[in-house]
């Protein structure tokens, strides 16, 4: 057996992008991510795998909606899709969880913090309603160790775990593992992110057969065959050489592939062209309003120039005139003081011929 997966390589993603559309809003899951989880739904569907499927951690619905639209268009009415979660967000992170986790739960302001990823049990019910899915989906709300060792669960194809932390990892193992039946699969979608989920896994798996595999962002393993690796468009042995028609067929995916990364790198490339023109633009037009701004206080203080200089010019008008003035006091003071001396001379003389006279009768009185 070198592989037991149809092939879905009808486009780079599996022919599953219209309908991916649809749940884009509803779910922080990267395209490539609902792809896989798409092809593994295809995968249980196709080899007849029993059991639900189950999603721990499902914030606004988005995947499980995927699984769950999958179900109603293949006409599949012996399963439903499970949807735990505490719809209250998550709970606080504890130190196993990582620095990165600490940091996260403290940063409420964050672009990625979305409310502690709070998504309330009425709006999540709401949108599977008005995608008209609500008959194939069933919301338990509450936290998890409350509510997953009394869920009704039999057995279970698909196992989702998107809880993040360390305590609520292990807890959906331990209490959800048991029921994955033999070729059933169990999805971490933070085993990459957060440390507490891996130690969560690696702890769990301690001592039993399965293997991890990745895809992309995504950890997961298939219960009961440790040997299968799942690729884009197939489950294939690890240890057997690829056959002809393989090798063509990875070739042509990586073909595409190589040219679709170097359109998406085009695309980047000009729209880091566009933020840097837009940010010169921006600051091309904040320094027109500051240019502006200056030209218009240049105007008020040529304003004010003006005004001094007029008040100057009648400044110098008004001391002109004052010193005219003056020198007409000047002139009249002159003029006084001559009078002045001219009146004081006959009387000095007169004085003076006084005081002769008084001499000579002083002279002839004493002979």
């Amino acid at each position: 057996m070198d592989q037991v997966f149809p092939d879905n390589s009808r486009d780079r993603f599996g022919g599953f992008e219209p309908l991916l559309e649809r749940f884009r809003p509803l779910t922080m899951v990267p395209q490539d991510g609902l792809v896989h989880l798409a092809s593994l739904v295809d995968h249980v569907l196709i080899e007849g795998i029993p059991g639900d499927f189950v999603e721990c951690g499902v914030w606004r619905g988005g995947a499980s909606f995927l699984m769950a639209e999958l179900l109603r268009q293949r006409g599949v009415a012996d399963k439903k899709v499970w949807m735990f979660d505490s719809f209250e967000g998550l709970p606080p992170p504890r130190p196993i969880d990582g620095a990165a986790a600490l940091a996260y739960a403290r940063d409420t302001d964050s672009r990625v913090y979305l409310d502690n990823c709070r998504a309330g049990l009425e709006e999540v019910a709401t949108s599977a309603r008005l995608l008209g899915i609500e008959g194939y989906c069933r919301l338990v709300p509450g936290w998890f160790e409350e509510t997953l060792p009394k869920a009704d669960l039999a057995e279970i194809s698909i196992l989702r775990i998107d809880c993040d932390w360390y305590a609520s990892v292990k807890c959906c193992l331990q209490n959800l593992y048991e029921q994955v039946t033999d070729g059933g699969f169990v999805i971490f979608d933070d085993y990459y992110t957060w440390d507490g989920c891996a130690r969560a896994v690696h702890e769990f798996l301690d001592g039993r057969t399965e293997r991890l595999e990745q895809h992309g962002a995504i950890a997961f393993f298939q219960k009961g065959i440790p040997f299968l690796h799942y690729q884009p468009n197939g489950f294939v042995l690890k240890n057997m050489p690829p056959s002809e028609p393989q090798i063509e067929r990875l070739t042509a995916e990586y073909n595409r592939a190589s040219a679709e990364l170097e359109r998406r790198a085009q695309e980047s490339r000009l729209w880091q062209k566009s933020l840097v023109n837009d940010d010169l633009a921006r600051q091309l037009a904040e320094h027109r309003i500051v240019l502006a701004d200056r030209e218009r206080q240049l105007a008020e203080h040529k304003v004010v120039l003006a005004d001094r200089e007029r008040q100057l010019a009648e400044h110098t008008v008004v001391l002109a005139d004052r010193e005219r003035q003056l020198d007409e006091y000047g002139s009249a003071l002159a003029y006084h003081e001559r009078q002045v001396t001219e009146r004081k001379s006959p009387l000095i003389q007169l004085r003076q011929v006084a005081r002769r006279i008084a001499g000579w009768l002083w002279g002839r009185r004493s002979r």
